[in-house]
């Protein structure tokens, strides 16, 4: 979601260049307000387990997820991200990939939760963290 700013209808070079600054400046903003959801982490071999719950402190919108493993498996490893116990992201790391990551639109309220749960565990595979990162609050 991205902050919205009024630009002129351009009308030459120097409207290009001004939209692009303000371009620049809207997209600044919208990282600076992007904040990190607490990790889901399996330090050890990965098994199949689900965490507990997380309830988001205000509103929230989750716009990116990031799986990664520090030793990848042989075999797929599969992370669920639920909402509420309703699956919203699967992310899969296939044989031999460490990173995985996924754009999604999720509204977090703040009686809403979130769950992370490994579905099948790479043979191998060690070390997964996932990273939810969330902009905003909503209104």
């Amino acid at each position: 979601m991205q902050a919205d700013f009024y630009l002129p209808p351009r009308q030459g070079q120097a409207d290009v260049a001004a939209e692009e600054r303000w371009r620049a400046i809207e997209d600044s903003l919208y990282r600076a307000a992007m904040v990190e959801l607490p990790p889901f982490s399996l330090p050890g071999p990965v098994t199949v387990a689900e965490s507990g719950r997380y309830y988001p402190a205000i509103q929230r919108r989750v716009v990116q997820i990031a799986a990664s493993l520090s030793t990848p498996g042989t075999s797929t490893t599969t992370v669920e991200w639920r909402k509420n116990d309703g699956v919203a992201a699967t992310l899969s790391l296939a044989s031999g990939v460490s990173l995985v990551t996924a754009t999604v639109s999720v509204d977090m309220a703040d009686t809403d939760y979130l769950t992370m749960a490994t579905t099948a565990a790479g043979t191998g595979a060690k070390g997964l963290v996932v990273h939810s990162r969330a902009v905003g609050t909503l209104t």
